[in-house]
């Protein structure tokens, strides 16, 4: 009789980046991370995942454009400037 084996799960491909970090943002992050007994790495990946999930599509922002043409200064040309 053949067993059942169970295939083990392929272990996610990884990239290895820098970011650079404020000397006071790192050292909360290597506190927080030592508080709670995980790895900075883990505790990066799962924050910037969870902000990257709240984050609004860029497709829905509304942007905004000047009220007065680019580059027309205030007191310039003829028509009147309100305030």
């Amino acid at each position: 009789m053949m067993k059942n084996f169970k295939r083990k799960k392929k272990p996610e491909v990884r990239i290895t980046t820098a970011v650079r970090f404020p000397p006071g943002l790192h050292e909360r992050l290597k506190v927080a991370a030592r508080e709670r007994d995980l790895s900075v790495n883990w505790l990066v990946n799962r924050a910037l995942e969870e902000f990257l999930d709240r984050l609004v599509p860029a497709a829905e922002l509304t942007l905004t454009t000047p009220s007065r043409p680019v580059g027309h200064q205030h007191g310039q040309g003829n028509e009147k400037d309100e305030v």
